[in-house]
């Protein structure tokens, strides 16, 4: 039975939860952790995976967006191109593009047009000096921002801002290990997923409407717009939608990203 066939079939009662059918726990458990492409989703406006669409020059030049709406990243500059890795022994055996520290990052066009998007990223950061995944920000310096990034003594952060400076964030504890890092922000909150840990932080005064402005170009691997917080680190797939998604559609990509790299994430 596949996923969105069960949920279907599927009705809530006061009793719990009503079949029409029936499935044992172990049917049931399996239903709930299918694994979904991320394409399969509505709202996908970029995914990248190492092990697709990579050119490589001196390092990798040009990585392909597998979403069909053409946001590739892309370096010119043969010194500040990441290194591909093909397969990466500690992860499962997967290929990650694999950035310096020092002068590696890729820039995108402009695509970030919603003040509510989910971010997802397969990471690891190699140090514990501040350093950025992503990072977006629009019009002037510091207005609309929204960064995945490793935060110097604090660990992996999600935080995204609107014109007035309203801030909402959340951080995990501290670790140098690859994760799988969900972010939706719902409202004025953001949901964290951390391994399918959750965390969640809240602001009454972000403004859900306020519009994403053109400013530097969103950009893997350092501080959009400045030569600050260098990634020391690796990326495998970073996957983005413009919209927040259901806590279904949360499992399913998480359980696709557990399967594929070999991360454990709980099912729930």
């Amino acid at each position: 039975m596949k996923r969105r066939d069960f949920i279907k079939n599927t009705a809530l009662t006061a009793g719990g939860l009503l079949l029409s059918g029936c499935i044992d726990r172990h049917e049931l458990w399996d239903t709930l952790c299918e694994p979904i492409q991320p394409d399969a989703i509505s709202g996908l406006k970029l995914w990248l995976k190492a092990d697709a669409g990579i050119t490589t020059a001196t390092g990798v030049s040009n990585w392909a967006d597998q979403s069909g709406n053409g946001n590739n990243a892309t370096q010119g500059t043969g010194s500040s191109q990441p290194a591909f890795i093909a397969s990466e022994p500690t992860l499962n055996n997967q290929a990650v593009v694999r950035f310096d520290g020092t002068n590696d990052f890729m820039t995108m066009p402009e695509f970030m047009n919603s003040s509510q998007p989910t971010l997802i990223i397969v990471g690891k950061s190699a140090s514990g000096a501040s350093q950025r995944f992503f990072h977006d920000y629009g019009g002037v310096l510091y207005d609309r921002e929204i960064t995945i990034w490793y935060r110097f003594g604090l660990g992996y952060e999600f935080a995204i801002k609107d014109t007035s400076l309203n801030w909402i964030s959340q951080v995990n504890g501290s670790t140098l290990s690859y994760f799988i890092g969900t972010n939706i922000v719902i409202g004025t909150s953001i949901n964290v997923y951390y391994n399918g840990a959750m965390l969640s932080a809240s602001n009454a005064g972000y403004n859900t409407t306020t519009t994403w402005t053109t400013g530097p170009p969103p950009t893997l691997g350092k501080f959009s717009g400045s030569s600050t917080n260098y990634l020391n680190g690796d990326i495998a797939e970073i996957i983005i939608y413009n919209n927040p998604i259901s806590n279904a559609d949360r499992l399913g990509v998480e359980s696709y990203l557990s399967k594929k790299y070999g991360i454990s994430v709980p099912c729930q």
